[in-house]
């Protein structure tokens, strides 16, 4: 809470971020993100993170169409995809989810090599930031500044 409202107070970007479950069902974590994440105008869209290999990838995929259509409604934007290289080519090939924005982790190469679009790379996680005394993710936008700007909540 200290942080969300810090951000904003120094007029920076900031964005929630919810981890999903194979655990619990789609309608439920969106619930509860919702109930959590009081995100205005000029906030970067809801991002849900997928990495939890699903044991069920039919009823897995069913699940998180269901939590982001939820969120999408309920904040009036598209939510972005957050996933690994491997795992978006292994279970996020639905036509569904090419009509968000993807934000994919994949270290150490020199560029990234995916199927369709991309909106977001994190290409390492040993990135230096003065000030900070421990690696950090370097995250790269496939746009300019428009375009990020295109991606807030209205």
């Amino acid at each position: 809470d200290k942080n969300w409202k810090g951000a904003k107070s120094c007029k920076l970007l900031r964005g929630a971020y919810h981890y999903f479950s194979t655990t619990s069902t789609g309608l439920e974590q969106a619930k509860m993100f919702i109930k959590t994440v009081a995100a205005d105008k000029g906030d970067l869209p809801p991002v849900v993170d997928v990495e939890e290999r699903p044991k069920n990838p039919g009823r897995f995929k069913e699940e998180l169409k269901i939590f982001i259509s939820k969120v999408e409604e309920h904040y009036g934007v598209k939510p972005i995809i957050y996933s690994g290289k491997k795992y978006k080519e292994r279970y996020l090939t639905d036509k569904f989810f090419e009509n968000y924005p993807i934000w994919i982790a994949h270290y150490y190469v020199d560029s990234l090599d995916i199927k369709g679009n991309w909106t977001m790379w994190q290409c390492t996680d040993k990135g230096e930031i003065p000030g900070i005394d421990h690696d950090v993710d370097i995250n790269i936008f496939n746009g300019d500044l428009q375009q990020l700007h295109r991606l807030i909540i209205k």
